[in-house]
């Protein structure tokens, strides 16, 4: 018997469309007749307004029971930074430090015994913790029975959760819950289609309650024979849940049956609207949504359904068109691949989160499981901005584009056929975000899982309040709810327009009080207004080289409009720019030796133009080498460093000296006679010009003169980089 309600539309589909709608916040009026709008900029995909579940620093996690021994487990980790990552499974001995590059990703095998193979508690779990923002998925792979899923990031949000499973025929449906700290509370309220469920011991049927307490890193495992949808965890301190099947047919009376596995989403992240098509190659689009309130009202495609608590609803359709999945309350929305022969195509059941059409990333690191043999990616993007799509550097085929309507918005699902390895998908400006996907298959195989997922956290312009006058600015950021939408919010590291102008703090509240002509605000004026623009700046600063600004964790433009005609009208209003301040470079050359400068490891990706555009945090591949090649001459790089302006006034901050590396960022990729090789961050210098001009000076050395070329051959004695 299938636990969701379930219905089934072949053919031609109709798109419901919701009513668009617009949401307006009016700020205090001011008896100075003003106005401020504030506009949004996200320069790193860090710390957007509202942030994808994708990056984080600290994760835990359980793996259920497979339905054999698995060939491998492998964690995929990728992050924008140089990033150093510590693993442990205490409970099989495993521990591994490893340092990852940036902008790619690396995998680590994991031990295939930390797999839970009994009920009730463990200690098979598995800790995460990196240095830097990292995403980490985890592919479970035993053939013809395989699986990966997205790992989410610990958050004080996660104690809250419903399970998403499917209608076992042999194997069981399961899920297991992981505690990052003692003393953790566990309630389980059951839901099942049918049978008793065992847990602890003891039997229980579906609305009863079961209570237990976790200790650190330890996991409890609950299977049933049964469909477990809709089980209702909550916690008294956040822990993991991964759920689905040991192994489950999809649909359930078709074969063949495959391992199903998905990180659940904690309920404080589900939203009210989906979209998605058929996965490649597929015949059906198979959905199952997911409620956790009472009169939740779920508009899929054409058809309307009203669910309570725990329900779920089932929904397949053969159409090639984009299903769009509407709600008054927040949902969970899962897609299932179908069984090889529902369709007789290559491939078998996986279960995949949905990610939301809204606060998605804007870039993505992922590698392929390279035992299967075809590979996918979906995307979920607003058609006029997908024109910059990019994946590994080239623009995104759009042979296999649909389009549908959401809010008066035309979105676009592209889906694509990826080759195996690793991919880069992004757009070209930094301030569009985008939904992913991906998915493969092999004979009686699959895998699938969402590269991000969408969280709606706290905006910028729900903590921090505004308002002007024509003399004056005044900004008030409430401190502790940026700190519980940005754990680790530094006061300090906030500044308004230039970095001398900084916050008062006041309470758990960072006053602004500024001239309204100071801190590089720019002034601009029409025949109806003077508009005052300025920018709050949220930066990383070097601990030891405070000027050096390492990161942009978030921008805030704030427009002030003065009414020439004294009107009463006072309101701030929201608007997204596309970019913030780039870090700048530039280099000049010595004697007969070249610079330049490149975005990608391969050095065939050029950066041009004086200044260069750089986002602040990204690694910049530099290039120094001979112009014109005489054997005769050897090269060796002595120093690069930056100033603030191109005539070398200010301070000077040293990348390289002496041939060492002095910034703990930098590092020598290779060096020969004549082509010197490094990598660094950029990032920005404190001042009123955010521009970053990089100058590096070399030694030429004639082979013929033996004085002369040992200066070149001679190794530099660097001490350690602090």
């Amino acid at each position: 018997m299938c636990g969701c309600n379930r219905r089934s539309m072949f053919g031609k589909l109709l798109i419901q469309q919701k009513s668009s709608w617009q949401w307006t916040y009016d700020s205090d009026k001011t008896t100075n007749m003003a106005y401020m709008s504030l506009g949004l900029t996200t320069v790193l995909v860090i710390i957007p307004a509202h942030f994808a579940y994708l990056f984080g620093r600290q994760f835990i996690f359980g793996i259920p029971e497979t339905y054999s021994s698995p060939d491998y487990i492998r964690m995929y980790i990728a992050s924008k930074y140089v990033s150093k990552v510590y693993m442990t499974a205490p409970g099989i001995g495993f521990n591994q430090n490893i340092t990852t590059p940036a902008q790619t990703s690396t995998t680590v095998i994991i031990p295939g015994h930390v797999v839970a193979t009994s009920t009730d508690y463990s200690n098979k779990v598995v800790y995460v913790e990196a240095d830097q923002p990292v995403s980490v998925h985890v592919m479970v792979r035993n053939e013809h029975t395989s699986d990966g899923f997205l790992l989410l990031p610990i958050s004080d949000d996660a104690i809250d959760f419903f399970v998403a499973s499917y209608e076992p025929r042999e194997r069981t449906s399961q899920f297991i819950i992981a505690a990052l700290e003692d003393n953790t509370r566990i309630e389980v309220q059951l839901k099942t289609s049918a049978g008793a469920i065992p847990i602890g011991g003891g039997s229980y049927s579906t609305g009863q309650k079961v209570s237990f307490a976790l200790g650190k890193l330890q996991t409890y495992l609950v299977q049933h024979e049964y469909d477990l949808t809709g089980t209702h965890i909550t916690s008294s301190k956040p822990i993991s849940v991964v759920s689905g099947n040991k192994c489950a047919n999809v649909p359930h009376d078709v074969t063949a049956c495959d391992y199903l596995a998905e990180q659940l989403l904690p309920v404080r992240f589900w939203q009210k609207e989906y979209l998605c098509a058929k996965l490649k190659t597929r015949r059906n689009n198979r959905l199952r949504v997911l409620s956790s309130k009472n009169d939740t009202s779920v508009h899929i495609g054409t058809t309307r359904v009203t669910l309570n608590e725990g329900e779920c609803y089932e929904y397949v359709s053969s159409s090639d068109a984009v299903t769009s999945v509407i709600s008054n309350h927040p949902v969970l929305v899962l897609q299932f691949s179908e069984g090889t022969s529902a369709d007789s195509v290559i491939g078998d059941p996986s279960m995949i989160t949905v990610p939301a059409t809204e606060y998605q990333e804007t870039e993505y690191f992922y590698e392929t499981p390279t035992s299967l043999s075809y590979h996918h990616a979906s995307i979920t993007i607003k058609t006029d901005q997908a024109t910059g799509l990019r994946i590994d550097g080239a623009s995104i085929d759009r042979s296999d584009e649909l389009r549908t309507t959401l809010n008066n918005i035309e979105f676009s699902i592209i889906r694509l056929t990826v080759t195996a390895g690793k991919h880069h998908i992004y757009h070209i400006d930094p301030g569009v975000s985008f939904g992913v996907i991906v998915y493969g298959f092999d004979t009686a195989e699959s895998y699938g899982f969402p590269l991000g997922l969408s969280t709606n956290a706290l905006s910028l312009k729900e903590i921090i309040g505004s308002s002007c006058s024509p003399t004056a600015w005044h900004l008030d950021i409430d401190m502790e709810k940026l700190r519980y939408r940005d754990p680790g919010s530094v006061a300090t590291d906030i500044y308004f327009g230039e970095n001398s102008c900084t916050g008062q703090y006041i309470g758990n509240h960072l006053i602004f009080d500024y001239d309204i002509e100071s801190c590089l605000t720019t002034t601009k004026s029409n025949n109806t207004e003077i508009v005052h623009t300025n920018q709050l700046v949220y930066a990383y600063h070097d601990p030891k080289y405070t000027f050096i600004i390492r990161n942009i964790n978030w921008t805030l433009d704030v427009n002030c409009h003065i009414q020439r005609n004294q009107s009463v009208l006072s309101h701030v209003t929201y608007n997204h720019s596309t970019d913030g301040d780039q870090g700048s470079l530039n280099s000049t050359t010595s004697y007969a030796i070249q610079t330049q400068f490149f975005i990608d490891p391969n050095f065939q990706q050029g950066i041009s133009g004086n200044p260069l555009d750089v986002t602040t945090g990204a690694n910049v591949f530099v290039k120094t080498f001979v112009l014109n090649v005489d054997w005769t001459v050897k090269m060796r790089l002595h120093s690069c460093y930056t100033e603030p302006t191109l005539n070398g006034h200010g301070a000077r901050y040293y990348l390289i000296n002496n041939g060492c590396e002095m910034d703990a960022n930098t590092h020598f990729l290779s060096q020969t006679d004549h082509e010197t090789r490094f990598v660094f961050q950029a990032f920005q210098m404190s001042g009123s010009d955010h521009r970053l001009y990089i100058k590096c000076d070399a030694t030429l050395c004639d082979t013929s003169d033996m004085t002369s070329s040992q200066q070149c051959d001679q190794r530099p004695h660097c001490t350690k980089k602090k």
